[in-house]
């Protein structure tokens, strides 16, 4: 959004960003043909006040991310929410044909996810 970029451009720099209408006017994104020239003038302004770092850079020392998988049983109320989500659902689990199985594509999708959120 235009308008916020350039509230948070004036809060940074008031004597220069004075004018939402004449910032506006200045990257008017209305005409599709010349909007990669606008976006990278946009580029040029914003440039200074961006700092993109890796972390590797900054600090050496750290080590490497690593990921510990826990296995856990469910809860009582969890497996009581996952056992009403199936029985909910049963139809669609037990549709086996082709056809079937294809119009329940996204909603066998959708009980999946209900069911990693109730695990979770």
């Amino acid at each position: 959004n235009l308008h916020e970029l350039w509230a948070l451009l004036n809060f940074l720099l008031p004597d220069i960003f004075t004018s939402a209408d004449d910032f506006n006017s200045w990257f008017d994104i209305t005409d599709k043909q010349v909007e990669q020239e606008v976006i990278s003038q946009l580029h040029k302004v914003l440039k200074p006040f961006l700092l993109r770092r890796v972390k590797a850079d900054v600090e050496g020392s750290i080590p490497p991310k690593t990921e510990l998988i826990v296995y856990t049983q469910l809860s009582p109320m969890q497996r009581d929410q996952y056992k009403n989500i199936l029985k909910r659902d049963m139809d669609a689990l037990y549709s086996s044909s082709s056809a079937t199985l294809a119009q329940n594509k996204s909603r066998l999708m959708n009980l999946v996810m209900q069911l990693r959120k109730c695990c979770n």
